[in-house]
């Protein structure tokens, strides 16, 4: 695991020019740093770890793989007719590639439960740290009036992956809805204030739009004990956000002499269909998107190849279509239907996997790490609809990284129920806890590793859900 930590680590601190500037050539494709992280990472994921007893290999991993892996060797085949050079064709191939690796690393990697759950910490340090270095970088930019000169647009931040923000985040907001306890209440809507307001620094209608849409939609993760508690503290923690969200308008707009207020609105305005007097959101990224999908109708299997988009654009122009900014059609379009189920497994599997290891109970680590893999499904299809994202080596990091380990920990999770019900161990749930109880048996290698009894002990109400 702690190459993982080392990963995420990296890619939360490294600004994207530092990131760039490292790189060295080798035959045409420059190496960056992650370039070497991940061989590492195989050599390491070969030998893997340690399984449970009874545990059997995830059947979605095996699915997952496979289809990445047919889906390369067809992008690969079909990019033979494209006419992109050797450095188009190598990169976006490794875009790809690396979701899929990173997802069999997360899975290998992780010895148990406990081990995800401290890994959750740092999903949460990193979109903190990320917060705060895009918050700075553009407190500077406010202070040095850029605006004044090269327009609103000069205050945005970009160089951060504030993909860890959006993913962790909104998840803290989702932990106090559902009453899982990660950290005092204050606490995480305190991590969860720093992170939203600083990702909204970036200026980017998609994370803001991505943000709103998973924060939604995760509520079908709050038990029904405790909707109506829910609506009160979400209503509060909405009240909260708009306060401190209107203060730094204004701050900002003082600061940096602009009507930063204007800007929003029109930005925002700009999401409405209905609003016919200026451009939509989507104006820039539907050319693209509908080329894309056209483009792929005529290779539906294997798709045009890696590298086609790129080919284009350096014959056409950069800006002809825009190009890869809707990650389902770039996907579509380089790997055909192969590609896109491999994605599909990915993001809905997150989802529903995630959402059987909360509802499962077994543990706390595992209910929790559900519940943060299952947000993190949720906010890549929509920021994957939206711009950039998992299609890039750095957003497909902490994707296939969370995906991966909450396969392994639902193998694990699998496991432990099987071997109750083959020794014919009494298991409930403790409807204060919410977890599972079960009797001790003579051998104790029934009991998860990292099981916790005062960390297991049952929280304030929370209602037990249903095995699933």
């Amino acid at each position: 695991m702690w190459l993982l930590w080392i990963i995420t680590i990296v890619n939360v601190f490294m600004p994207q020019e530092a990131f760039l500037s490292g790189r060295f050539n080798v035959a045409g494709l420059p190496i960056n740093i992650f370039d070497l992280f991940l061989p590492i990472g195989i050599l390491m994921a070969i030998r893997g770890t340690r399984g449970a007893p009874g545990e059997r290999t995830h059947p979605l991993l095996i699915w997952t793989l496979v289809f990445f892996l047919a889906a390369t060797f067809g992008g690969f085949f079909a990019s033979q007719t494209t006419g992109a050079t050797t450095y188009e064709l190598l990169n976006t191939a490794r875009n790809f590639i690396v979701l899929g690796l990173c997802i069999f690393l997360g899975y290998r990697l992780l010895s148990r439960p406990r081990a995800a759950h401290l890994f959750l910490f740092v999903q949460i340090a990193g979109g903190v740290v990320v917060g705060l270095l895009i918050l700075s970088h553009f407190g500077q930019r406010v202070q040095d009036k850029l605006s004044v000169h090269g327009g609103i647009n000069a205050l945005r931040v970009i160089a951060y992956i504030s993909i860890y923000s959006g993913t962790a985040g909104v998840f803290l907001v989702i932990a106090i809805l559902a009453g899982l306890r990660v950290m005092p209440t204050p606490i995480c809507l305190a991590l969860s204030l720093v992170m939203i307001v600083g990702q909204s620094a970036t200026l980017s209608r998609s994370e803001w739009v991505s943000d709103a849409l998973t924060l939604i939609v995760s509520l079908v993760l709050v038990p029904k004990a405790r909707v109506v508690k829910g609506v009160i503290q979400l209503g509060v923690t909405l009240l909260i956000f708009a306060v401190v969200m209107s203060a730094g308008v204004a701050l900002v707009s003082r600061v940096g002499e602009l009507d930063m207020g204007k800007y929003i609105s029109e930005k925002v305005g700009s999401l409405d269909p209905t609003d016919e007097s200026s451009g939509h959101a989507w104006d820039s990224r539907l050319p693209g998107s509908t080329r894309e999908f056209q483009l792929g109708l005529e290779s539906p299997l294997f798709g045009r190849g890696f590298g086609f988009q790129s080919s284009i654009e350096r014959v056409e122009g950069r800006a002809a279509y825009g190009f890869y900014h809707n990650v389902w059609t770039a996907t579509f379009c380089q790997c055909g239907v192969l590609g896109l189920i491999s994605i599909c497994l990915t993001v809905f599997g997150c989802f529903f996997i995630g959402r059987k290891l909360l509802r499962a109970r077994t543990d706390k680590a595992s209910a929790v790490w559900g519940a943060f893999t299952a947000v993190t499904g949720i906010y890549f299809f929509f920021i994957g609809l939206t711009t950039f994202s998992f299609n890039t080596e750095r957003g497909a990091i902490p994707l296939g990284l969370v995906f991966g380990m909450a396969l392994r920990a639902r193998a694990k999770q699998l496991a432990l129920l099987q071997q109750l019900q083959e020794h014919q161990v009494e298991a409930t749930y403790n409807n204060q806890s919410g977890y599972l109880d079960y009797e001790q048996p003579q051998s104790d290698y029934l009991v998860p590793d990292d099981y916790d009894a005062e960390e297991n002990a049952p929280p304030s109400d929370y209602g037990a859900y249903p095995a699933y």
